[in-house]
C-alpha cells in the first residue's frame, strides 16, 4: 500500500507515544491539518468535487420531494434532518480525503471528481431515504394492505442504490478512472449499506434476529479489525475478495427481492414465502462464511506480523 510519508511517520509517532491522549490528540490534529492543507493545494480537483457535491445535492432533492408526494404520511423531519447531517458529515469527510483521488497504477493524482466515485458516495447518501422508504412500506403493508406506488418507489429506490454499487467499480476499471478514493471508501460504503439495512429491515419485523446479528457482525467485524491491524501493525493493502462479493451480492438480492414482493404484491404468497425464507437463510449461511474466511485471514497477517518482528 502506498502510505503518504507524513501519515506514516504521525502513525509511527502515535506508536511510540503507546497512544497515550496526548499521542492520540497530536495524531488526530496533524492528520487533519495535513489533509486540509492537501486539499487545497489541489484546486482543480477541489472545485469539481464541489460540482459534482453539487449534483447530488440536486439528485437527492428531487429523490425527496419525490418521496414526500408518493409516500404516505410524507416524509418525516427525522429524515429530513438525518439526510441533510448525512450529505453535511459525507461532504466534509470526501473534502479531507481528496488526497486518495488518484490512481492506484500511477500514483498521480486526479484533475477531477470522478463519476465512479461520485456513484460511490450516492450510495451511502440515499441510506436515509431508504430506511424511511422501507418503514414506510411495511407500515401500509400492516395497516391498509399496502401501498402500490410507495413500495415501487422503495424498490427503485433500492435498485438505484444496488446499480451505483455495481456501475462505480464497473466503469472505474472500463474508464480506467480506478483510485485510492474507490479501493477504500467502496467497501466502507458497503458496511453502512447493507448494515442499515439489515436494522431497518429487523426493526420492520421483516427479517429475524439471526440475520440481523450475522449481517452486522459480518460488516463491522472488517473495519474494526481493519482499524486494529492498522494501528498496531503495518498499513496494508484494503482488498475486495470472492466471499465479501459473495455476501453483498446475496444481500442485494434478498433486500431487492424483500421489495419487489411488497411492489408486485405478493408478500403473503405461501410461494414466495418460501423462496423468501431460503434467501434469508443463503443470506445468513454465506455472511458466516465470510466471518470465518476474514478471521482466517486476519489470522494470518497477525502470525505473519509477529514473524517479522522476531526477524
Amino acid at each position: 500500500m502506498k502510505v503518504d510519508p507524513i501519515l506514516y511517520n504521525l502513525l509511527k509517532e502515535l506508536r511510540q507515544g503507546r497512544f497515550r491522549p496526548r499521542a492520540i490528540r497530536r495524531f488526530v490534529k496533524d492528520g487533519i491539518a495535513h489533509a486540509i492543507d492537501l486539499a487545497w493545494s489541489l484546486e482543480g480537483l477541489r472545485h469539481s468535487f464541489f460540482a459534482a457535491s453539487g449534483v447530488m445535492l440536486g439528485v437527492l432533492a428531487v429523490l425527496g420531494v419525490a418521496m414526500a408526494q408518493i409516500l404516505p404520511g410524507g416524509v418525516g423531519m427525522g429524515t429530513w434532518i438525518a439526510q441533510g447531517l448525512l450529505f453535511v458529515f459525507v461532504f466534509g469527510l470526501t473534502l479531507l480525503q481528496l488526497g486518495l483521488v488518484r490512481s492506484e497504477s500511477s500514483g498521480e493524482v486526479y484533475d477531477r471528481f470522478v463519476l465512479p466515485n461520485i456513484l460511490t458516495l450516492l450510495r451511502l447518501l440515499v441510506i436515509p431515504y431508504l430506511i424511511a422508504s422501507i418503514s414506510a412500506v411495511a407500515d401500509a403493508s400492516a395497516n391498509s394492505g399496502g401501498d402500490t406506488l410507495a413500495s415501487r418507489f422503495a424498490l427503485g429506490l433500492v435498485i438505484f442504490a444496488i446499480t451505483t454499487h455495481v456501475l462505480d467499480g464497473t466503469l472505474s476499471r472500463k474508464l480506467g478512472l480506478t483510485s485510492e478514493f474507490g479501493r477504500i471508501y467502496d467497501p466502507v460504503v458497503d458496511v453502512a449499506f447493507h448494515s442499515s439495512m439489515a436494522v431497518s429491515l429487523y426493526n420492520n419485523g421483516l427479517v429475524g434476529s439471526v440475520y440481523l446479528v450475522v449481517v452486522l457482525v459480518r460488516y463491522l467485524l472488517p473495519p474494526f479489525a481493519g482499524a486494529f491491524l492498522y494501528l498496531f501493525r503495518e498499513p496494508f493493502q484494503v482488498k475486495s475478495t470472492i466471499m465479501g462479493k459473495l455476501s453483498s451480492l446475496l444481500l442485494s438480492l434478498f433486500l431487492t427481492y424483500l421489495m419487489a414482493l411488497f411492489a408486485f404484491g405478493a408478500r403473503s404468497d405461501p410461494g414466495a414465502m418460501i423462496v423468501t425464507d431460503g434467501l434469508e437463510k443463503a443470506s445468513i449461511t454465506v455472511c458466516i462464511a465470510t466471518i470465518v474466511f476474514f478471521l482466517g485471514r486476519g489470522v494470518k497477517i497477525l502470525k505473519k506480523g509477529s514473524k517479522q518482528s522476531r526477524a
